[in-house]
């Protein structure tokens, strides 16, 4: 319960959990779910029954070795299912292990998908998905190179100019770094052409 209200006091922690306790078999029982939420020497478990949460179906998905064109479609589908970090609105810091796990998988997965886009020449849509991400990621250096080479795929040389130097002024006014020698030797390659 610490971990849970460990700014409260126990008296009130255990008013929580109660409340929390019967909200959830509320909802359980009003959506028909066969879950249950069991007490037993002093615990309480959650029995899942029929019950699936986005997370269990995102990492599910994430067993894939390689993207194919059988799975593209089934992995597109995943990526709305992240729809920011784990419990990031409660700030649990029990939950942080799991949300750097969740978003490095859902990074992970779009980038996937974005070199596979650029592979089969879909650069643009490839480009809306490592925007998206770059949003979320603003300093990556991973996503700054692979979205340079989705430009470069493209022959898009303005592309590459616009998100190199918008990269760099990121980190320099955010951070005060120069983006990383591999980027920079990736920006000279692709724009010495």
């Amino acid at each position: 319960m610490d971990k849970l209200w460990g700014d409260v006091s126990q008296e009130k922690g255990l008013t929580h959990l109660h409340t929390s306790v019967y909200q959830i078999r509320k909802l359980l029982k009003e959506w028909n779910m066969t879950g249950k939420l069991e007490y037993n020497m002093n615990r309480y478990r959650l029995l899942a029954g029929n019950l699936v949460s986005d997370v269990d179906q995102f990492e599910k998905s994430m067993v894939y070795n390689v993207i194919t064109s059988d799975n593209i479609d089934d992995l597109r589908h995943m990526i709305p299912l992240y729809r920011g970090d784990y419990l990031e609105e409660h700030d649990y810091r029990w939950a942080q292990a799991k949300a750097r796990e969740l978003r490095r998988k859902y990074t992970g997965l779009v980038m996937d998908i974005a070199r596979w886009d650029m592979e089969h020449g879909r650069g643009k849509e490839a480009i809306e998905q490592l925007t998206i991400l770059q949003e979320r990621e603003p300093y990556s250096e991973e996503i700054c190179r692979l979205m340079m080479e989705v430009y470069a795929s493209m022959d898009d040389q303005q592309g590459i100019l616009r998100l190199y130097h918008t990269f760099t002024l990121t980190l320099i006014e955010d951070l005060g770094y120069q983006p990383e020698p591999e980027t920079s030797r990736l920006y000279q390659n692709l724009t010495d052409k």
